[in-house]
């Protein structure tokens, strides 16, 4: 059973069995397990209570994790063995660390750890975010079909348009998921998934996670829902009906940009086993040392996040009234077309870490010069970094796609996108009146 949890500004949790004290247990258990060469460790009622712990900041400091059982230590240290003593050679047990090439306590314990944020029971790391969309595919087989956002960030575009599309023969529509007719439309009787996000990357455009799901299950569609952009501390994707829910871990949840990763969550136990062992079969095991970082980077999400968040309201009020903008799209606006179904779904009233703006000239050499005149945004097209970013779109994330679907998308020469960071907020907000000043 599912119990609901109410908790200031109308936020809405959902407790399924508890993950994330299911996902410490395991992971306690096993390594107790190691130290003690015993296979029926048993902890008492008080022990399993002291480590369940329902709120977020919480569990994204414990969450999976716990002192070393063999030294004490209190951060969980780096695993780089790639051989491991089986417990017992005439048991095939699942989960069991035999080689690198399955599995590793490091990529346990940040897999746990997010699984918990996202409420789910299983997670799953990879080196990348693109391979976290590569292993799904894994789902499909030649002759399924595959709906896609059409808006969807530009690196699951093409992974999808080049793997699923071009070298497995699977149909792929990329429709206007904001729209239920249009998805009513898209879907075939052999359709087996649905990519989405939201906020959209880079035009903010907020989905109906629900609905979209709601129709999905009609169909029995998987639905793969990208929560990189809102991160799970601003969204949990999993509540609102969604089948899996993946991260480009290389953004907010590592948070410093010094590492790749990826990393997906689910309740499914069917889902959890085909993609666990297809990351075994195509070697997409991520190195443990990426793995450390990231869940050093878990602890401060939630405090990085509110920062992140922070700022970039005050920066989008400060553009809105600017002369050389025309248009702002943030979710945390009340302007905003889907600030309202955006304050529904995630904490926070809609408001996320990135800004997106029209200049009032779209020729993309005004907006290099707005590019080139700033100082303490860095030019650069990622995002979730401690560091404010600057980019154009049209420029990098988008550069392969054709003019005329791009503008179709919303994607002009005179978008910019900002990754707004943990900076004081008067300092960007300077930045940008300076570098907005070289279009007078």
């Amino acid at each position: 059973e599912t119990e609901v949890v109410r908790i200031p500004d109308n936020e809405v949790f959902h407790k399924a069995s508890d993950p994330f004290f299911l996902a410490t247990r395991l992971v306690f258990e096993r390594h107790q397990a190691r130290e003690s060469n015993s296979k029926n460790i048993k902890m008492d009622i008080q022990d399993r209570e002291r480590i369940h712990h329902p709120h977020f900041y919480t569990k994204a400091t414990h969450a999976g994790q716990g002192p070393d059982p063999s030294t004490g230590a209190v951060a969980k240290p780096i695993y780089l063995n790639t051989i491991y003593q089986a417990r017992d050679i005439f048991e095939d047990e699942v989960g069991t660390n035999t080689q690198n090439s399955d599995t590793n306590p490091t990529h346990e314990a940040f897999e746990s750890c997010v699984a918990a944020l996202e409420y789910c029971k299983y997670g799953i790391c990879f080196p990348s975010g693109t391979s976290v969309v590569k292993s799904l595919l894994s789902l499909v087989k030649k002759g399924d079909h595959i709906i896609c956002l059409d808006d969807i960030y530009g690196g699951t575009a093409e992974t999808i348009q080049t793997l699923a599309a071009k070298k497995y023969a699977i149909d792929v529509t990329f429709a206007d998921l904001s729209n239920p007719e249009a998805l009513q439309a898209a879907i075939r009787p052999n359709t087996k998934l649905l990519f989405l996000e939201t906020p959209t990357n880079p035009t903010l455009k907020v989905l109906d996670i629900k609905s979209i799901c709601t129709i999905a299950k009609e169909h029995n569609i998987l639905t793969i829902t990208d929560n990189t952009l809102m991160t799970p501390y601003l969204c949990n994707p999993i509540n609102h009906g969604a089948d899996i829910v993946w991260h480009s871990a290389s953004k907010y949840i590592g948070g410093h940009s010094d590492l790749i990763l990826g990393i997906l969550c689910t309740n499914n136990p069917i889902l959890h086993k085909k993609l666990h062992q297809n990351r075994h079969l195509q070697g997409l095991l991520p190195c443990p040392f990426n793995c450390y970082l990231a869940l050093r980077g878990v602890k401060t999400l939630a405090l990085r996040v509110e920062r992140h968040c922070w700022n970039a309201l005050q920066i989008a009020n400060f553009l809105s009234a600017h002369r050389h903008v025309a248009e702002v799209r943030y979710p945390g606006l009340d302007s905003h077309d889907g600030h309202d179904v955006a304050g529904k779904q995630c904490r926070g009233k809609g408001g996320c870490g990135v800004v997106a703006f029209y200049l009032t000239s779209d020729d993309v050499g005004a907006t290099r010069e707005v590019l080139e005149a700033v100082r303490v945004f860095v030019n650069a097209g990622s995002h979730g970094g401690t560091e404010s970013s600057i980019t154009t779109p049209c420029l990098t994330t988008h550069c392969g796609v054709g003019k005329q679907e791009r503008v179709s998308r919303g994607i002009t020469d005179g978008m910019i996108r900002l990754s707004v960071g943990i900076e004081d907020v008067e300092d960007l907000i300077g930045d940008l009146e300076r570098a907005l000043e070289v279009l007078d």
